[in-house]
């Protein structure tokens, strides 16, 4: 198996290999992984899309290939796949405490600094706009009032500027 972040074709043999390589991520992971992606597809309408637009799913599905000793079968590959997502839920489930703490502290601090402004700008930019804006959306649903409306205004379209 080939080192992490190295390529096994002549255009992208060297190790740190460029982080948006032309190939698909299918092809360039599965053949990372040694795991073929031209057979059984046809049999199968969930599996090509499961591991082009899934790639962490591959070193699972390359395991249960390589246990089942060439293309293992969709039943196989589902229930694969539910232990992956169930895995997944579990990480969720287990963190979301954790994240619950953080922006419960955060949320304290601004309602002690709620009448500085200078304060809460700080915790918006220096913070909340740190994530991205996805990442952002996603804490909504745990944050407090006080970093709601930060996040609100930091998504907040920018004022039109004559246009």
């Amino acid at each position: 198996m080939p080192a992490p972040h190295s390529r096994s074709d002549d255009a992208d043999r060297f190790v740190g290999a460029d982080p948006y390589p032309i190939h698909s991520p299918l092809t360039t992971a599965s053949t990372e992984l040694g795991v073929s992606v031209d057979g059984g597809f046809d049999d199968s309408p969930i599996l090509r899309p499961l591991l082009e637009e899934v790639p962490e799913f591959l070193p699972t599905y390359a395991a249960l290939a390589s246990a089942s000793g060439g293309e293992p079968g969709e039943p196989s590959v589902l229930m694969e796949l539910a232990d992956f997502v169930a895995d997944h839920l579990c990480r969720i489930r287990s963190e979301r405490p954790l994240l619950e703490r953080v922006l419960a502290i955060v949320e304290a601090h601004l309602e002690s600094i709620a009448d500085d402004e200078d304060g809460c700008e700080l915790v918006a930019f220096a913070f909340f706009d740190t994530f991205d804006p996805e990442l952002r959306k996603a804490l909504v649903p745990v944050a407090g009032p006080l970093s709601r409306l930060l996040i609100e205004e930091l998504d907040a379209p920018a004022a039109c500027d004559g246009h």
